[in-house]
């Protein structure tokens, strides 16, 4: 025997018929009837057409498809929520890669300007040292013409 369930109509598939908690079921050699819309019921009335131990294996059955099911469900979902954490972990790996580069980047940048600022400072520097050397060259070339145009004076002073 096995229950099929077509259109909300119970089929079962088998020989026996019979009247069975008021409902009608009609043997045609192949195929048994059941005269109503609930599949349940039909389910139902052919575990008490087969008696009480097909019923309990049929529910043993039942159940054991039923865990199977929970168990492929709970295995489903365990491995999409492997796959969301896999790639929440790649996501968050690539943002951490990103803003390394972009953290190597900023410090290349700000190094670059750190050096081009010691430049010219540096430049700065020798610039203001030479313009300083000068002014000192320029005022010793001063004092040493006023030194000699002393003298000169004294010379003659002292000729006269």
């Amino acid at each position: 025997f096995k229950f099929v369930h077509h259109n909300c109509t119970g089929m079962m598939d088998g020989s026996r018929g019979g009247n069975l908690n008021g409902f009608k079921l009609v043997a045609d050699g192949k195929h048994v009837s059941a005269l109503f819309g609930c599949a349940e019921a039909a389910a139902l009335i052919y575990a008490r057409m087969l008696g009480p131990e097909a019923s309990a294996k049929m529910a043993r059955k039942a159940d054991h498809e039923h865990k199977t099911a929970l168990k492929a469900a709970s295995e489903a979902l365990t491995k999409e929520q492997k796959k969301a954490q896999a790639a929440e972990r790649k996501q968050a790996a690539a943002k951490s890669k990103a803003e390394k580069e972009a953290a190597r980047i900023e410090a290349k940048a700000n190094a670059k300007v750190e050096r081009e600022e010691a430049k010219a400072r540096a430049r700065a520097e020798l610039e203001e040292l030479k313009r300083q050397r000068a002014a000192q060259g320029a005022q010793h070339q001063r004092q040493m013409l006023r030194e000699a145009a002393e003298r000169q004076q004294q010379q003659r002073a002292q000729r006269e």
